[in-house]
This record gives structure tokens, C-alpha cells and sequence, in this order.
């Protein structure tokens, strides 16, 4: 058909199902890490398992983990129950299904159907070439997850930015203003947000916004917006609005803000800060420091 096919063998050295679903999920890091397309139907994952003085039995379609060590374990117990009552079994290719059994499908082939490729010449890799590409080897998911958690990024965050692929553009905006979580959210979740408000297609809304984080951050660094303001910067944005006019948020002065959260604690007293919080915010329309009014709710409500 065309399509190149590699195969990554394991030695026969695998002990238990759980070390074999180990080391697939390792593989599956290492493949992830060379941003190599996953997911079922893209890699076909076979496993070989035999018992002792048994035969070779090879499961194909073993992409589910969920079911993984599950199939292994009753592929085991089928092999000793057969040998037990002295019928030892065949080397064979099975079929792994969703209730975590197996089927049969054909024999194993024998020696005779493997041949050497006539068409094309043995390829052999120099020990120059092989040395040259461990130098830049990609990182593995457990490394740039503990690279991630130095930046203080929650568990939550990181995951997302493994998961959309975003960890570069996180690195490099990063080094503009240092708020790992509130950057993630500004690349992970704030664009999910204003894609629904807006009624744009969020792969659009990341596209055009991808352009003015680093621009964001940088009015940031210069007081010129605060945090609680992004999101709205976000919105103006996609609604058409250039950036400069974006970034010019009304404010309310200090003394209007206390006026309005004592009047407000006067009309509805007993409610606890993050009520207070929610109704000034609404009452404001964005038009305030989310950081600046907590401080000020909690002057009052103790």
C-alpha cells in the first residue's frame, strides 16, 4: 500500500501482565514523545505469551488497556487448563476481544512465510548515525511532566498541556510573565470560553488569539491590565476589536469600589466573601480588579 511499517520488538523477557502493560505504556511514552499519531486503529499491538513447556500463542489487538492485563491473565489460565488435561497448546494467532478473552484465528505461520525483501537492498544503520540521533533524543512524558511541576503548573494543568500538545508555547510564554497557572488557563481554557460566547469555532478563536498572549503578557509586566482582565481582552479580540483598543479596560477607582461593597453588605448581610465576591464582580461588569475587590470584601466581612 505504500505506507511504511515499523516494528518495535521486546525481548522475551516480560515476567508478568502487569510488566507487559508496563512496558507498553513505556513504549507508548517514547512514541508520544517523537509525536508519532496514536490512538486505536493507528498502532497495532500485538502480544506473545506462553507458559512453561507451552507454544507460542500471538494476541493481536491488544490496544485497550483497560482490558490488557485482564486478556493476559485469562490467555494464561486457558494455556494451563489445556496443558493440565494434556492437550498442550498449539502455536497459534488469537484474536483479544472486549470481554478480556481471546478467539481463534489461523495458525502461527511457519518459518517459510518469512523471506527477505527482494526489492530493496539491506539497509544498515551506522553506529555514527545512531550515536548522532541520541544526541537529540525528545524528552519523555515523565520528564517534561517533572520539568512542569517545577514551574508550580498544578497536576490538573499539566495534564491539559500534555494532552493539547501546548507545552512549548507554555515554556515561551513563560518566560515572559511568571503565573504558570494563570498562563495554562489562558491557552487551555480561556479560548474554550470565549469560542462558546462568541459562537466561534475554537480552533479559529486559538489561531487568532495564539497572536497576542505574548502581547497580553507583556502589558501585564507594565501594569498596564491586570489578570482578572484577560479573559475580556479575549473576547474583544474575537469580537473584532484590535488589540490596542482590547487592552483599554475602564476602571473603577478604589473609594467607589468600598462605597458599593459597604452598601452592599448593609442590603445583604451574612453572605460569606466569595458571594460578596461574585455579586461585585457582577454589579462591576469586569470593570474592577478581581484581586483588589477581594482585599476589600474581606476589610468587612470577617
Amino acid at each position: 500500500m505504500g505506507i511504511p511499517l515499523i516494528e518495535i520488538a521486546t525481548a522475551p523477557d516480560i515476567k508478568s501482565p502487569e510488566q507487559a502493560k508496563e512496558t507498553a505504556l513505556h513504549i507508548g511514552d517514547i512514541l508520544r514523545s517523537c509525536k508519532v499519531k496514536r490512538g486505536i486503529g493507528t498502532i497495532r499491538q500485538d502480544v506473545n505469551v506462553s507458559i512453561l513447556n507451552g507454544n507460542r500463542i500471538e494476541m493481536k489487538g491488544m490496544q485497550d488497556m483497560k482490558t490488557f492485563v485482564k486478556t493476559i491473565e485469562n490467555e494464561i489460565l486457558r494455556q494451563k487448563k489445556l496443558f493440565d488435561s494434556g492437550k498442550p497448546t498449539k502455536a497459534e494467532v488469537r484474536n483479544a476481544l472486549s470481554s478480556g478473552l481471546t478467539e481463534f484465528i489461523r495458525p502461527m505461520p511457519g518459518a517459510d512465510r518469512m523471506y527477505p525483501e527482494t526489492d530493496l537492498p539491506l539497509l544498515k544503520i551506522s553506529r555514527d548515525l545512531i550515536n548522532e540521533v541520541k544526541k537529540n533524543l525528545p524528552k519523555l512524558r515523565e520528564e517534561t511532566e517533572k520539568e512542569l511541576k517545577q514551574t508550580g503548573a498544578n497536576e490538573e494543568m499539566i495534564k491539559l498541556l500534555l494532552k493539547e500538545n501546548k507545552v512549548e508555547e507554555f515554556k515561551n510564554l513563560l518566560n515572559i510573565y511568571k503565573n504558570p497557572n494563570l498562563i495554562a488557563k489562558m491557552i487551555l481554557l480561556f479560548p474554550k470560553e470565549v469560542s462558546a460566547k462568541t459562537g466561534k469555532r475554537l480552533n479559529e478563536v486559538e489561531e487568532l488569539l495564539s497572536d497576542f498572549y505574548g502581547d497580553i503578557l507583556i502589558a501585564l509586566n507594565k501594569k498596564k491590565i491586570s489578570e482578572s482582565d484577560i479573559k475580556e481582552i479575549l473576547t474583544k479580540i474575537i469580537s473584532g476589536g484590535s488589540f490596542e483598543n482590547a487592552i483599554k479596560i475602564e476602571k473603577t477607582d478604589i473609594a467607589n469600589i468600598e462605597e458599593k461593597i459597604m452598601n452592599l453588605i448593609r442590603k445583604k448581610p451574612g453572605l460569606n466573601v466569595n458571594a460578596y465576591m461574585g455579586l461585585i464582580m457582577k454589579e462591576f461588569h469586569g470593570k474592577i480588579d478581581g484581586k483588589n475587590a477581594m482585599e476589600i470584601i474581606k476589610k468587612f466581612v470577617k
